[in-house]
């Protein structure tokens, strides 16, 4: 479902991925800012503001409160709000979104950093690591003030993001 055209149906061509109100329609896609290429999955910043993943979904990197083996979203689904992880209504707005191996990462925007998915190496920059099939978070949660790792409340300002394959970078707001 990595396509986003609501199948798990290889193409040799450029498809459009689909609109996340009207998956079926193949006339209307999704209108999109920036895209940004995971391993498994796919991310996208709408030209609302809001960030949206689709494909596998294991770890929890689409950033729906859901993950598990048999998860996935063969269209775009919106990553839901940090402060309301169960409200499927509520998205996370960004600035920038950047997909990982098995994890995302979005800027907001007032700055702040957040990632979601498996985090075995440290990569949501949540100040925890566990290589177990447990370590991950299937919604956004800050990424931690490396000046303060401790302190839940928070969190890293930045400018630019970036995830790699089981790590993540940013630039910070001071350069």
């Amino acid at each position: 479902g990595q396509l986003g055209n609501n199948t798990k149906t290889n193409s040799y061509v450029p498809v459009r991925i689909r609109d996340p109100g009207s998956p079926t329609d193949e006339s209307r896609g999704l209108k999109a800012i920036q895209v940004s290429a995971g391993y498994w999955h796919s991310l996208a910043l709408s030209n609302d503001g809001y960030a949206y993943a689709w494909g596998y979904d294991w770890y929890g990197q689409l950033g729906n409160n859901t993950s598990g083996s048999s998860e996935y979203s063969p269209f775009p689904i919106l990553v839901r709000n940090p402060d309301s992880p169960t409200d499927e209504s509520m998205g996370l707005k960004t600035i920038q979104v950047s997909a990982g191996n098995l994890h995302s990462l979005a800027l907001d925007s007032n700055g702040y950093v957040y990632a979601w998915g498996w985090n075995s190496y440290g990569q949501l920059g949540d100040n925890t690591n566990d290589i177990s099939e447990d370590s991950h978070s299937a919604f956004p949660v800050r990424v931690r003030d490396p000046a303060n790792p401790s302190e839940t409340n928070m969190g890293l300002k930045a400018i630019q993001i970036s995830a790699g394959y089981d790590h993540s970078m940013a630039v910070g707001s001071d350069g």
